[in-house]
């Protein structure tokens, strides 16, 4: 009895193994894509033993920064599924706020993710892939927008512009290095991806009050169309 389930069970793993191996030999991968998302982002103060402090760009606890993602993205990999993950990608946030007296705030910024992947294929264009690595994002521009008001005696007050002075005490550094993970799932031409970031620059919020670390962490969620070969 125990050597017939034995035999079972070579015959099951070697079965499951050829499926698998055939899976891996008729997979077809996508190197190229195309892709338009969702990202968010806030700034983490470690305060110690006074605890850590979330916060938006407008200074607001447990608020994000909102915008979204659009870019290229290059994905090769060998036959048994190691590869990497790269591409250059646009990112815009429009934040809105009634804390501050300004009206709203603009931030243009480029992103390239620097990855090692690892594919899993479930059919000829199926498959789910996981990523790890370093991201990099860099901000052009950043502008506070007011767009004008009238006062109580009736005088009006025209538009105003005020441009961000990044690495400034209390703002964000222009540049943010971040450790990053990553899941993906693709269906012939359509990939989802969700990433995940956690900040490395310490963009010293609160130097002055100390030696404290802010980090910026954030968050994306993207559909790609993709090339296969």
């Amino acid at each position: 009895m125990k050597r017939n389930v034995f035999t079972l069970l070579l015959f099951v793993c070697a079965f499951a193994g050829l499926k698998a191996q055939t899976v891996f030999s008729e997979h077809e991968d996508a190197k190229w894509g195309v892709a338009l998302g969702y990202v968010s982002k806030d700034w983490r103060t470690d305060f110690g033993s006074g605890g850590t402090y979330k916060e938006n760009l407008w200074g607001e606890e447990d608020k994000r920064f909102h915008g979204m993602q659009v870019g290229v993205f290059y994905q090769p990999c060998f036959k048994w599924g190691l590869g990497i993950y790269t591409g250059l990608f646009y990112e815009g946030y429009i934040s809105l706020s009634s804390k501050m007296e300004y009206d709203e705030f603009v931030e243009h910024s480029g992103y390239i993710p620097l990855h090692l992947s690892y594919r899993i294929p479930l059919g000829r264009e199926l498959s789910v892939s996981l990523r790890g690595g370093l991201g990099l994002n860099y901000a052009f521009y950043g502008e506070f927008r007011e767009f004008g008001y009238e006062d109580y005696e009736g005088n009006y007050y025209g538009p105003h512009d005020y441009f961000l002075e990044y690495g400034r005490e209390g703002w964000p550094k222009r540049f943010n290095a971040q450790a990053e993970m990553a899941l993906s799932f693709r269906c012939k031409m359509l990939q989802v991806g969700l990433t995940y970031s956690r900040g490395l620059t310490d963009h010293r919020f609160y130097r002055a009050d100390g030696d404290y670390k802010t980090r910026q962490n954030k968050f994306a969620l993207s559909v790609a169309l993709v090339l296969s070969d």
